[in-house]
């Protein structure tokens, strides 16, 4: 056959009958009848099908693998069926369902190969597009999609393929295989919405527009994914980034409504958020969202977070990125590094809570509204970052390394303290004190309390007014351990033998504008060596 020969079979018999020696290099077989017919395998080139055209009505079964090196077409109302031993079909052109079947294809667990070398393809009459169960392209310049289409199993590209979904959403219900080909997701959403494991794969990143992962059961990476705008998961679904920590970019909505306690399994991966538009983090989870890493890199509109976060290991923000707090609780396990970035902490909480020295870092200061620092291991400032609190400091466990620069708490408005341990040494504690403010070291703001000494000790400076400051401004302390000691002989000017002098010592200090008022200071010193010993 060749040209634009067509070859009619109506018969219901296993067609068309076929013997010896044929080329088919064109032309049309049409497979017409009225009761069922079965389709004869015909698949090596050059005596596969070229057209193949599956009219009229009744079930058109495969008898075995087939080839078509053109065009599938599936029309009246007829139903192409693979059989119960899930035959291949091979396809080099388009494939076209206009049958008003209700169930046109039954893939069951067949697979469809897309192998042209010209621009192939996929379109169906159906309102909930075409539905294959292994479906696979090696085309490498294109398979088009002109549907929706869902891949029961796998949906694999092979190398040097190209898939352009041409916005068509697409379903995948096992694994995501890209072995070196390239797909084209422009504005389409692929949904991983399989009842058993899948597992999402490419050579290099796997470059999704939006991606959703639903239905039940884990859903694991097995490559770095980028998401060019929305990550959902849903109903009951796990994503797992994998022992292999693979990363996640994504430049739009991080939203998770999936029932499973666990949604999100973090493990050491990254996410980095980098859209343009204003990105929002939001999860039904009362906890709030867990990430690993946790990179800002929006410096157009930012990131915006609708329920707490943890972040287990280190939380940055690039230069000119924002991350906008929204009066939500933050967590954070490793370092928090601002690299010229914003962060808008409105009204929430910034909760330091490692087993390991944590660093901030903020060249040009970083500010919070309210901190705690909770951590068995040491809370650290970069050796060129000041930090200040505007609102409450509570420290609960740990201490704070201030590592020469200066721990501002309150500006323009007073600051509450509230301390069970820890210690802050190695800088300056700054406190802001308002015009008649009555300054105590053991109440609810404890306005007084300086909690500072050195890496082992606690040596506190308290601070009481008798008569309140008449004007506002700062007040600042730091605490000197001792390096040296003297021994001398004399009696002090309250008739005290002194025998040893420290050069340990702590200093108060004014500015801003402060003034007024009359105080009681407490000076708390401890470790000092009797006599004789050094």
């Amino acid at each position: 056959m060749n040209g634009t020969s067509e070859l009619r079979l109506a018969r219901s018999a296993t067609v068309p009958e076929l013997t010896g020696t044929y080329n088919i290099t064109g032309g049309t077989i049409t497979l017409n009848g009225a009761g069922n017919q079965t389709i004869r395998s015909l698949n090596a080139v050059p005596s596969a099908y070229y057209n193949l055209n599956l009219a009229n009505t009744a079930i058109k079964s495969l008898a075995g693998a087939i080839t078509v090196q053109n065009n599938l077409t599936l029309s009246s109302t007829a139903q192409l069926d693979v059989g119960a031993s899930n035959y291949m079909i091979t396809l080099g052109g388009h494939w076209n369902v206009t049958s008003t079947n209700a169930d046109p294809f039954v893939q069951r667990n067949g697979t469809v190969l897309f192998n042209g070398i010209a621009e192939q393809t996929i379109s169906t009459v159906l309102a909930g597009g075409e539905t294959f169960y292994n479906f696979t392209v090696n085309n490498p310049v294109g398979v088009k999609l002109n549907t929706i289409i869902s891949a029961g199993n796998d949906l694999t590209i092979e190398s040097g393929a190209v898939l352009n979904s041409n916005n068509f959403n697409m379903f995948v219900g096992r694994n995501w295989v890209n072995n070196g080909g390239n797909f084209l997701p422009v504005t389409n959403t692929v949904d991983f919405n399989g009842g058993a494991a899948q597992l999402i794969s490419a050579t290099t990143t796997a470059s999704f527009y939006n991606i959703i992962f639903s239905n039940s059961n884990t859903k694991l990476l097995g490559c770095n994914i980028s998401v060019s705008n929305a990550l959902q998961i849903r109903d009951n679904a796990v994503l797992d980034v994998s022992a292999s920590n693979f990363g996640i970019s994504i430049a739009g909505d991080w939203t998770v409504t999936s029932a499973n306690a666990n949604p999100f399994i973090e493990r050491s991966g990254t996410v980095t958020f980098n859209g343009v538009a204003l990105q929002n983090i939001s999860t039904i989870l009362l906890a709030g969202e867990t990430f690993y890493n946790f990179i800002i890199s929006n410096n157009t509109s930012g990131v915006r977070i609708q329920n707490p976060i943890n972040v287990t290991a280190n939380l940055t923000i690039n230069a000119g990125a924002f991350l906008d707090a929204n009066n939500k609780d933050i967590t954070v396990a490793g370092n928090w590094t601002n690299n010229a970035g914003n962060f808008i902490p409105t009204t929430g909480r910034v909760t330091f809570n490692g087993t390991t020295t944590q660093t901030i870092t903020n060249l040009t200061g970083e500010t919070f509204y309210n901190v705690t620092l909770n951590a068995s291991g040491i809370l650290t400032l970069d050796g060129s970052s000041n930090m200040k609190i505007t609102n409450n400091f509570t420290m609960t466990a740990g201490n704070f390394d201030l590592n020469g620069r200066i721990l501002t708490l309150g500006d323009g408005a007073n600051a509450s303290l509230n301390r069970t341990s820890g210690i802050l040494y190695g800088g300056v504690l700054k406190r802001y004190i308002a015009t008649g403010s009555a300054i105590t070291y053991n109440s609810a703001s404890n306005l007084g309390l300086f909690p500072v000494g050195s890496a082992t000790e606690y040596r506190p400076v308290e601070l009481e007014s008798i008569v309140a400051p008449t004007a506002s401004g700062f007040v600042s302390v730091s605490h000197t351990d001792a390096i040296n000691v003297s021994d001398v002989v004399y009696i002090d000017n309250e008739g005290d033998p002194i025998s040893r002098i420290t050069d340990m010592y702590s200093s108060i200090s004014t500015s801003g504008g402060f003034s007024g008022g009359t105080y009681k200071v407490h000076v708390t010193m401890t470790s000092l060596s009797p006599v004789g010993l050094v």
